[in-house]
């Protein structure tokens, strides 16, 4: 299964993440012990795949609220930093996406702090679609713990501070 996730072919590629998704919820014991093997296939193959990148991206979402949070949130953030930007686009929506749905604290500590920091580092990335979800995310993290957390982007360029704190009034 897990080499039909690689597949390069589209359709070959959502019916495996089909199978993955019914194993998760009918096998989770089985799912757990491929979990930490899936997860950066799922980033380098299917979130590349317009087809699979939704299915593949709730796959992650349900993978990080109920097992190895920490090394998903490690995985995601390397995906953030992929040459192709579609996949680093997809990698920093997810993210944004878990911490909209799950908030920071299934998150841990450890894993809160790496998506801090990741959320910083988009607002400079090169890639349009990363640099695209760094003040949504950043607006979701102020939701889930506030203000306090507006110091962690004083090193942002006046411009970008002055867009996060027109989005931070709004909230």
């Amino acid at each position: 299964m897990l080499k039909a996730v690689v597949d390069s072919n589209a359709n070959a590629q959502e019916k495996a993440v089909d199978a993955l998704i019914t194993l998760e919820k009918k096998l989770p014991r089985v799912f757990e012990g491929v979990a930490s093997e899936l997860v950066p296939k799922l980033i380098e193959k299917a979130f590349g795949q317009l087809k699979v990148k939704g299915k593949a991206q709730s796959i992650m979402i349900r993978t990080i609220e109920a097992y190895k949070v920490e090394d998903i949130i490690e995985q995601l953030a390397k995906g953030c930093t992929h040459k192709q930007p579609k996949i680093a686009g997809a990698s920093a929506e997810c993210v944004r996406m878990a911490v909209e749905k799950l908030g920071v604290k299934p998150l841990g500590a450890a894993a809160t702090k790496t998506v801090i920091k990741l959320s910083v580092s988009l607002f400079n990335s090169t890639v349009q679609p990363v640099r695209a979800e760094g003040l949504p995310l950043a607006s979701s993290l102020f939701k889930c713990i506030g203000a306090g957390l507006r110091s962690s982007y004083d090193d942002l360029r006046p411009a970008q501070q002055k867009e996060l704190d027109d989005a931070l009034a709004a909230l």
